[in-house]
């Protein structure tokens, strides 16, 4: 297994605060949607949060292990119909 980069103290609190804003930002998003009626998951905007980074994080890797444009947009979409299916449908 490779090893993953290093980076210094100050790169990964760096990396740490803007992480954190972006949850910040997608937990107040969801929890705005959920009010709204945008999308019908009944799980936290916390759980949405983690879904929504998990997501970025695999399409991310997808891009970095070379897969098509195509693959990695229907990764996407299918990632963004599962906020619209009811949470029982999910599990």
């Amino acid at each position: 297994m490779a090893q993953p980069p290093s980076v210094t103290e100050s790169t990964a609190s760096a990396l740490k605060i803007a992480s954190n804003g972006l949850i910040s930002s997608i937990k107040a998003s969801a929890q705005t949607a959920v009010q709204l009626g945008e999308i019908s998951v009944s799980e936290s905007a916390d759980a949405i949060a983690a879904f929504v980074v998990s997501v970025v994080l695999g399409l991310n890797a997808m891009a970095r292990c070379g897969e098509s444009a195509e693959a990695i947009r229907a990764a996407a979409e299918t990632a963004a119909a599962f906020l619209e299916l009811p949470i029982p449908l999910i599990r």
